[in-house]
């Protein structure tokens, strides 16, 4: 476990956050995160579009968060793809859920 973590956006050192060291973090220069965040083991983070993570974030175990999408996905359903993947994954959580 790292803990700290420069933010290179705000030229912040976020002394309370944690970042397992199995996580991968991609483009790091475009990753604004905020203090207290906690990333668990395994995550993956590709900040190629920038992400922004608020203060007191959990990142849970293999999750991955990702800034962009297929170069495929983004020529056929245009910019609104990645909101209509959020919306369709939401709900097949809440499916999920109330089973």
């Amino acid at each position: 476990m790292v803990y700290g973590h420069y933010n290179k956006i705000t030229k912040k050192f976020n002394r309370s956050t944690r970042i397992s060291t199995s996580a991968v973090i991609t483009h790091n220069e475009k990753l604004d995160i905020g203090d207290n965040v906690w990333g668990n083991h395994y995550v993956r983070i590709d900040a190629t579009g920038g992400v922004k993570i608020g203060e007191g974030s959990q990142i849970g175990y293999s999750s991955m968060i990702l800034s962009h999408s297929s170069h495929m996905a983004l020529r056929l359903n245009g910019k609104n793809n990645l909101y209509i993947w959020i919306i369709l994954r939401e709900k097949d959580l809440l499916r999920n859920l109330s089973k």
